[in-house]
């Protein structure tokens, strides 16, 4: 029988704001959260569309640690106020599922 030293999954979600289209990557280590990465596209973008989404940048956190790549001329703000909202929602769903686990 094999010895499992990790369980690693990774998930993907989508949400909208008024701000942006945001496609989430995020990966689960023996229950933590151990990364996000939020994939930044314009408010219009439509991942069923034909016409591909008009990316803007991203937002990760990593190891405790939040960083982004996004154009000055974005609303960085209100793009990181979103991010916070999504780990706070990631968080608390990683929190539950590990509670039923």
């Amino acid at each position: 029988m094999m010895n499992i030293i990790r369980i690693t999954t990774t998930k993907t979600a989508q949400e909208r704001t008024d701000r942006a289209f945001y496609n989430l990557d995020f990966t689960i280590t023996d229950s933590a959260l151990e990364r996000v990465v939020a994939t930044v596209y314009t408010p219009e973008s439509r991942p069923d569309s034909d016409t591909p989404p008009a990316f803007i940048g991203t937002i990760t956190y990593e190891n405790g640690q939040i960083f982004c790549s996004l154009p000055k001329e974005a609303a960085i703000a209100g793009m990181m106020a979103d991010f916070e909202n999504f780990m706070a929602l990631i968080q608390s769903a990683v929190t539950a599922e590990t509670a039923t686990e």
